[in-house]
């Protein structure tokens, strides 16, 4: 079976739909109902505990272990291809060491009380902004027609920029700032005002969805997610500056393209891919084939 695996900062998502928080903890929480993963005789319980942050993605401790996750959540297949991506700005310089650390590799596990062998007989690594890009071409083609692509991909832990024509880069750039940060701009902004509570992290998108409650009372929180607009000001400097975002098409992709769409909107023609969660993992697989 071939598979594209998007391991991120902030998720993990596969191209069979599957999306999990990318963390791992060595103890189960209370009432939690995670999967649990035994790997190297250790159990890991998957999407809970402290998110890994890393330039190198596959750097994390915890790599390999969300690696084999994301397959055994996705499939039952003992023997899988895979695909998997790095930055543009890490793609030629690390895309050995990161073959060679997966491919034709065997590895024993236990998946939620079921022992499994996982065997990944080829392991090929693509490019994160094109494979973004390449997943939603389709729809894309009317607003593209035929120009340069700028992909603006906003993953968790970065944000990385790159200039496509075909599939093809001409340039990229990343910038250390991502969902996460949107997040944690949000979330000072909302201790700022309600200063007696302490705010996680993993809730803002929730509260972004389902609304924010203060002593009983339903709160507009507009004005702390406008504060993520500072993180869109890092981005919209580089491409002003670095980039033709007034004559090639600029296309958002990455978790945290929904959160900036309506400011990037505001000031450059631009649109979002299908999928934005998966448009990475999904397009490994289709430069698979």
């Amino acid at each position: 079976m071939k598979l594209g695996i998007d391991i991120g900062n902030y998720n993990v998502n596969t191209s069979e739909n599957i999306m999990f928080k990318a963390c791992i903890s060595n103890h189960k929480e209370f009432g939690s109902c995670c999967d649990k993963l035994v790997y190297e005789g250790k159990a890991h319980y998957i999407g809970e505990g402290k998110l890994e942050i890393d330039y190198r993605k596959f750097d994390k401790s915890n790599y390999l272990p969300l690696l084999l996750a994301a397959i055994c959540k996705s499939c039952t297949h003992e023997e899988v291809e895979i695909g998997v991506g790095l930055p543009l700005t890490q793609y030629k310089e690390n895309r050995n060491e990161l073959t060679n650390m997966l491919n034709s590799k065997e590895f024993k596990v236990e998946f939620n009380g079921v022992s499994r062998r996982v065997k990944i007989v080829k392991a090929t690594v693509f490019p994160e902004g094109i494979a973004s890009y390449v997943s939603s071409n389709e729809k894309l083609k009317g607003f593209v027609q035929g120009r340069d692509v700028v992909v603006v991909d906003i993953g968790g832990g970065t944000t990385d920029i790159s200039l496509i024509r075909g599939r093809k880069a001409l340039k990229s750039t990343s910038i250390n700032k991502g969902t996460i940060d949107i997040y944690n701009a949000i979330k000072i902004a909302l201790e700022e005002k309600y200063f007696d509570i302490n705010i996680s992290i993993d809730n803002i998108q929730m509260y972004i969805d389902r609304g924010f409650w203060y002593k009983g009372e339903k709160q507009d929180i507009s004005f702390a997610i406008k504060r993520s607009n500072d993180i869109f000001k890092e981005i919209y400097n580089e491409l002003k500056l670095n980039y033709p975002i007034n004559t090639e098409a600029v296309v958002l992709a990455g978790g945290g393209s929904d959160l900036l769409l309506k400011v990037f909107k505001s000031k450059i023609n631009s649109i979002a891919v299908d999928d934005d969660l998966y448009a990475n993992a999904k397009g490994f697989k289709i430069l698979m084939k």
